[in-house]
């Protein structure tokens, strides 16, 4: 009994290891068609903020127009850096770049034209915030956008620093 417990919770503990990194190896793309891999994600000297978007997706633009304002702060403050991930497909896809331009979002933007890091975190909403350490470990990971999430964000980048 006391050995089935133990495999148990190993098994559980492995899994939930897994669970809390960002899954490495994916392939994104820059704006300009450039091959961006997730393992190159947070390798800059703080967290990484990693937001999952789309261009019809109303709260997703909002969340992103918030980094908008707080991005340069939150670099220089904590050495963070934000990436906005479109979701988009076919038509939406061609959107982003005159969106991310007409926003004047300043942080690297990708793409997930294939979804596979869409399935690889088995995303079921946008927005989706994930907040990685350097080893893209997740510190932290939230689901929809509400006015004030920013500070939530803030404080983890400020211990993680």
């Amino acid at each position: 009994m006391k050995f089935c417990l133990l495999a148990l919770a190993s098994a559980l503990s492995l899994s939930l290891a897994a669970q809390h990194t960002l899954p490495a190896d994916i392939q994104l793309k820059t704006l300009d068609g450039q091959i961006f891999s997730t393992s190159d994600l947070g390798r800059e000297g703080g967290a990484t903020v990693v937001a999952l978007w789309a261009t019809w997706c109303a709260p997703c633009k909002l969340e992103l127009d918030v980094y908008k304002e707080y991005y340069p702060m939150w670099k220089e403050k904590y050495g963070a850096e934000v990436y906005a991930v479109s979701i988009d497909r076919g038509a939406a896809l061609k959107k982003v770049p005159d969106m991310v331009e007409s926003k004047g979002w300043t942080f690297p933007v990708l793409t997930d034209e294939s979804h596979e890091l869409m399935t690889a975190l088995e995303l079921r909403s946008i927005p989706q915030i994930y907040i990685i350490d350097a080893d893209g470990k997740v510190l932290y990971e939230h689901a929809g956008y509400s006015k004030g999430d920013e500070k939530k964000v803030e404080a983890v980048l400020a211990k993680a620093k």
